[in-house]
């Protein structure tokens, strides 16, 4: 990481940094975000297979509370706990521009659901939630659920829609059919909801329903493992979801 010193401190043309697949462990991971906190360019940060810890979730957090350009952070397949859920929920209560959060697979459980939960309720700028293989389990989805409730719509002049999540990847989270009641209601009132990933769960329900969707503004898609006569209902009062892929 030192020899990025003093060079992405500076550099305000580059706009994306992806790090992925590199062992830069909790260590490496400081002394990057002490370097990127001054800087006011990079827009995307790809941290994805890093052996990314608690410890290097916690230093992230902190960049997270002073940074106000990053738009999308990826934390994909590395050891985040318990602990880096509550230090990332923490630093979303304080920023105010992440748009594309992704967690998948690393080690969250019911425990850091719940603890993101907290840090949703607050944060009114996020998009998209990527929260893919991290055993959240149906405790887990109904805090983050009604952490997504709270939220108000806020137009702006510019169209930016704050506060209004178009994107949940839910996959591979041994929820069952009580977990997905909770997706079923969000989907529901949702009006801006256009993609959501139910893939590789226990939900179970043999009654598959299939709605053809139209082309609005962007294709996009809800993935259900094996039905879901729940969400299937709750699609009939959706009119931002477009397709099915079941």
């Amino acid at each position: 990481m030192e020899a990025f010193d003093g060079v992405l401190e500076a550099n305000m043309v580059l706009k994306t940094l992806d790090l992925s697949g590199n062992p830069i462990g909790d260590e490496g991971i400081k002394c990057l975000c002490d370097i990127l906190v001054n800087n006011t360019g990079i827009q995307k940060l790809q941290l994805n297979s890093v052996d990314l810890g608690d410890e290097g979730a916690k230093a992230i957090a902190e960049l997270l509370k002073k940074n106000s350009t990053l738009r999308a952070l990826e934390l994909n397949n590395n050891m985040i706990d318990y602990s880096g859920f509550t230090s990332l929920a923490g630093a979303l209560l304080e920023n105010k521009t992440i748009r594309n959060f992704h967690l998948n697979g690393n080690y969250g459980g019911a425990l850091g659901a719940n603890a993101l939960a907290k840090g949703l309720e607050g944060n009114k700028s996020l998009r998209e939630l990527h929260l893919h293989g991290n055993s959240i389990g149906d405790e887990g989805i109904r805090s983050l659920i009604s952490s997504l409730s709270s939220h108000k719509a806020v137009h702006l002049t510019n169209m930016f829609f704050l506060g209004k999540i178009t994107l949940l990847d839910f996959g591979n989270n041994s929820i069952t059919a009580k977990g997905a009641f909770h997706v079923a209601e969000y989907i529901k009132r949702s009006k801006n909801l256009l993609w959501v990933n139910l893939y590789m769960n226990d939900i179970g329900d043999e009654n598959y329903t299939s709605i053809l969707g139209v082309k609005l503004h962007w294709y996009k898609i809800l993935k259900i493992y094996q039905g879901a006569e729940k969400i299937a209902d709750a699609l009939k009062e959706n009119q931002t979801v477009t397709t099915i892929d079941l």
